[in-house]
C-alpha cells in the first residue's frame, strides 16, 4: 500500500504544489509590500518618463533640422548592459506624493491582510502525505526528472553515486583536484578584469560586477537519459555561485547577436516551420535525400549553448565549403542539423567520411528512413514536393504536464491547455494532423486532471487563429503598458488564497493617465541608462578571449558523436 502511495505522489510530476494548511503572513506581508512598491515607483517615475519621451522628440527633431549642416557631427554610443550587472535598488518613494494612491494601498493592504482566508482543502489523498515525507527522508534512493520525456526517474542512490563517480573518473574530462582552486581563480579573474578597465574595454563599474562577492565550486549531478540503452547520466555541472557564474552570463549576452546571424541558424520550433514554409513557397522540391544530424554537448554553464553555437557554425562552414558536394539545405538549432541532400544516394558514404575526418573528436553515424524524420519538436514529411510537418514526441515522453490539483495560481493553470493547444496549430500543416493531436491533447490534459469544459475552451480558441498568424512571432508587451496588464500580472499573486476584497477599486487612480508611455520594468529595480565617458562599451576581443577561458573552466570538453538521420524518397 505504500509503494502505490508513493507512485501515486511521483505521478502528478515534480512541479506538483500541495496545499498548505494556512496561510504564511509573513511572506503575503512581503508580497503585499513589494506590489503597493512598485506602485508608488510607477507613479514616482511616470513624470519622469513623459519628460524624457517628449525631450527625445524634441531632439530628434532639431536632428532632422540640423542634418544638412556641416557643423559638428555628435556620436554618442549607448552599449545596454544586462540587468544582472545592476544592484537591485532598495530606493521606495515616500507616501505623501498621491493622495488617491495612498488611499487605494491603504484600502488594498488593510483587506489583503484582515480578509478571512478562502476555506482551502487538501490535494493530496489520504496517506500521500505522508508517503511524500517518507520519500523524502529515504536516504536509499535519490530522485531526478529524466533527461527527457518529462518522467520522474527514482534511482538507487547507491547506483547514482557509481554513475557520477564512473563519468568523473575518466581521466580525459576530468582531473581531481587536492585543494579547492577558488581562491586562485579569483586572483585570475580580477587580475584579467583589471587589464580590462586599463585597456577600456569595461568600466570599473563592471569589473566590479562580474567578481563573485562568495564564490563556490560547481555542483556536479546527472540526469538518467532513459531513452538511452543502460540508462547513462547526462552530465551537468551546476555554477551558481561559482567564480564564473557571472562572467558567463556576461559573455552569454555578448554573443548571442553572433549566434543568430549564423547561415544555419534556427532559434526554436517556431523559427524552423516558418523556414519550413518559405522553403516551401520556393517550389516544389527534388525528390532526392533529407538528412537529419544530433549530436550532443556539455550543459552547465550560462553560455556553453551560446559558445557551442558559434564553434559549430565556425566547423560547419568550413566543412561544408570543403565538400565536394553542397547541400541544398542546412539548418541548425545548436546539436540538431536539418539538411536537405540533393546529390543521391552515391554521395552519402563521401560526405560521411569528410565529416568524420573533419574533426578529430567530433564523429558522424547515420540512420535511414524511408519515409520520414523528426527535427526537435516536429515530424517532417516529403509529400508531393512540399515538407509537411505534424507534432513529434520521443518515445519516452510522459505529458506529465502540471497536474491540475496543484496549488498554482488558477490563471497559470488555465493557460496551459491554450498554449499546448497554440503550439498544435503552429506545428500541424494538415488540419486531419491537427484534429489527431486536439484529441490526444484533450486526452493528456484529462488525465492530468484538467476538466474536460476548460480543455474544449481553449481548443476551440487555438482553432480559430488561422496557422500563418500562429506562426508569427508576438511582441513583449510593457508590463506596465494597459490596465489589464497590471491587474492580470500583479493582483491574482496577492489575491489567490484570500476571498477578493469587497471595497477593492477596479485600478489605482493614477493607472487611466499612465497607460500611455511608460515602460517600467518589471522587476524590483529600476536600472537606468549610465553613459560612461571615455568608455566605447565594445567588447574588444582580447578580454573576451580571456573570459571565455574563466567562463569555460567549469565547461566539460567531450568526444561528440554526431547522430545523422538520413531519410530518403
Amino acid at each position: 500500500m505504500t509503494k502505490q502511495l508513493q507512485e501515486a505522489v511521483l505521478s502528478k510530476n515534480l512541479n506538483f504544489c500541495p496545499t498548505p494548511k494556512n496561510v504564511n503572513y509573513v511572506e503575503l506581508s512581503e508580497d503585499v509590500h513589494r506590489f503597493t512598491r512598485r506602485l508608488r515607483l510607477a507613479e514616482f517615475f511616470y513624470d519622469e518618463e513623459t519628460d524624457s519621451n517628449s525631450k527625445e522628440n524634441e531632439t530628434s527633431a532639431n536632428d532632422k533640422d540640423n542634418e544638412n549642416t556641416d557643423d559638428v557631427t555628435y556620436t554618442t554610443t549607448k552599449t545596454p548592459l544586462p540587468a544582472f550587472l545592476y544592484t537591485p535598488s532598495d530606493f521606495t518613494p515616500f507616501s505623501g506624493r498621491d493622495s488617491n494612491l495612498n488611499k487605494y494601498i491603504d484600502i488594498i493592504s488593510k483587506e489583503i491582510m484582515t480578509s478571512k482566508p478562502r476555506k482551502t482543502f487538501p490535494n493530496l489523498r489520504n496517506g500521500e502525505k505522508q508517503a511524500l515525507n517518507e520519500l523524502k527522508k529515504n536516504k536509499n534512493i535519490t530522485i531526478k526528472p529524466a533527461d527527457k520525456g518529462g518522467a520522474v526517474v527514482v534511482l538507487n542512490t547507491s547506483d547514482y553515486i557509481a554513475e557520477c563517480t564512473k563519468q568523473l573518473s575518466n581521466i580525459t574530462h576530468y582531473q581531481p583536484l587536492s585543494a579547492n582552486p577558488i581562491n586562485k581563480y579569483n586572483k585570475i579573474i580580477s587580475k584579467t578584469l583589471e587589464q580590462g578597465v586599463r585597456d577600456r574595454e569595461i568600466t570599473p563599474e563592471v569589473a566590479k560586477a562580474l567578481l563573485a562577492p562568495h564564490p563556490t565550486p560547481g555542483r556536479f549531478y546527472i540526469l538518467p537519459k532513459i531513452h538511452m540503452e543502460g540508462n547513462p547520466g547526462r552530465p551537468i555541472i551546476s555554477g551558481n555561485g561559482s567564480t564564473t557564474e557571472i562572467i558567463s552570463k556576461f559573455v552569454d549576452f555578448h554573443i548571442q547577436d553572433l549566434v543568430k546571424h549564423l547561415p544555419s541558424y534556427v532559434q526554436d520550433d517556431m523559427d524552423f516551420l516558418s523556414k519550413i514554409h518559405d522553403i516551401n513557397q520556393a517550389g516544389p522540391l527534388p525528390t532526392d535525400n533529407l538528412w537529419l544530424q544530433t549530436h550532443g554537448t556539455a550543459m552547465g554553464t550560462s553560455m556553453a549553448p551560446s559558445y557551442a553555437n558559434l564553434f559549430m557554425g565556425a566547423l560547419e562552414g568550413k566543412m561544408l565549403n570543403s565538400s565536394p558536394h553542397q547541400n541544398l539545405i542546412w539548418l541548425r538549432y545548436i546539436d540538431d542539423f536539418f539538411l536537405i541532400w540533393t546529390h543521391g544516394s552515391s554521395t552519402l558514404d563521401q560526405f560521411l567520411a569528410h565529416a568524420n575526418n573533419f574533426h578529430p573528436t567530433i564523429k558522424f553515424t547515420s540512420e535511414i528512413s524511408p519515409l520520414k524524420l523528426p527535427f526537435l519538436d516536429v515530424m517532417i514529411t516529403l509529400q508531393d514536393g512540399r515538407l509537411e510537418t505534424d507534432l513529434y514526441s520521443k518515445p519516452t515522453d510522459t505529458f506529465n504536464y502540471l497536474h491540475w490539483g496543484s496549488c498554482h495560481p488558477h490563471h497559470t493553470k488555465r493557460s496551459i491547455p491554450y498554449s499546448l493547444a497554440f503550439r498544435l496549430v503552429r506545428i500541424c500543416s494538415t488540419e486531419e494532423a491537427l484534429n489527431t493531436r486536439f484529441a490526444q491533447l484533450s486526452s493528456h490534459l484529462q488525465k492530468r486532471g484538467f476538466p474536460h469544459k476548460q480543455i474544449e475552451l481553449a481548443i476551440n480558441k487555438a482553432r480559430g487563429t488561422p496557422r500563418p498568424q500562429a506562426l508569427q512571432r508576438r511582441k513583449k508587451r510593457c508590463y506596465w503598458d494597459t490596465e489589464n496588464s497590471l491587474r492580470g500580472h500583479i493582483q491574482p499573486c496577492v489575491t489567490q488564497h484570500l476571498q477578493h476584497p469587497k471595497n477593492l477599486p477596479s485600478h489605482p487612480p493614477f493607472i487611466g493617465s499612465m497607460q500611455k508611455g511608460y515602460t517600467g520594468a518589471p522587476d524590483d529595480s529600476i536600472s537606468p541608462t549610465h553613459q560612461h565617458q571615455g568608455y566605447t562599451g565594445a567588447f574588444h576581443h582580447s578580454i573576451q578571449q580571456q573570459l571565455w577561458v574563466q567562463a569555460l573552466q567549469h565547461t566539460t570538453v567531450q568526444n561528440v558523436s554526431l547522430h545523422i538521420k538520413h531519410i530518403v524518397f
